[in-house]
């Protein structure tokens, strides 16, 4: 059964609710930032995208090789997490890859992770959070990762459910190492 794997964070989101009816008083502003990222139709959405785009590289900038080489220094391919929805990535996380990708050349925007077929929303619809729930039902659509280093990004990580199990999937396809990045890791709170 394969193992759910550490993943980096630029910082921590507080859902809005934190029981049904009842806001939760830690929401902050980048916490809503978030909201307006994943809503498309948001009128704060652009500045989303910008913010986490700059937070993202900010970020990428930190890590390092164990040669002490920095990850952005060798040629490297990012991937996405699919959405829930089959075919589905998001274009936020997209638009955020390609500016990181202009901020590091050796970069190169690759969606190679498929969902092919819906599974409930595990934030909406309380779906399966497992690894091998999400292994079901992701393909990665390339086989051309022999010896390349991945930038995997999510936005949000609650579980590491989906992000564990495309990480598994790309490793499974001979990617050289796969640097796991969510934009904002949800904090610890009791499901509810």
């Amino acid at each position: 059964m394969p193992e759910m794997v550490k993943v980096c964070s630029c910082g921590v989101y507080h859902p809005y609710w934190s029981a049904p009816g009842e806001r939760n008083a830690a929401c902050d502003r980048i916490s809503k930032l978030m909201m307006d990222f994943k809503k498309e139709d948001a009128s704060n959405h652009q500045y989303a995208v910008r913010f986490f785009s700059e937070l993202a590289i900010k970020e990428l900038a930190k890590y390092r090789f164990k040669d002490g080489s920095d990850f952005v220094s060798r040629p490297f391919l990012i991937a996405i997490v699919p959405s829930h929805t089959k075919g589905r990535v998001s274009s936020s996380l997209v638009t955020v890859a390609e500016n990181i990708v202009k901020a590091y050349p050796k970069g190169i925007v690759k969606l190679c992770l498929e969902r092919t077929v819906t599974v409930p929303s595990a934030h909406l619809e309380g779906g399966d959070r497992s690894i091998d729930g999400h292994m079901d039902s992701i393909e990665v659509n390339d086989d051309n990762f022999d010896n390349r280093n991945v930038l995997l990004m999510d936005d949000v990580k609650t579980t590491g459910g989906s992000m564990s199990a495309c990480y598994h999937l790309l490793m499974k396809a001979g990617a050289e190492k796969v640097l796991r990045l969510a934009l904002l890791e949800t904090a610890g709170y009791e499901e509810f």
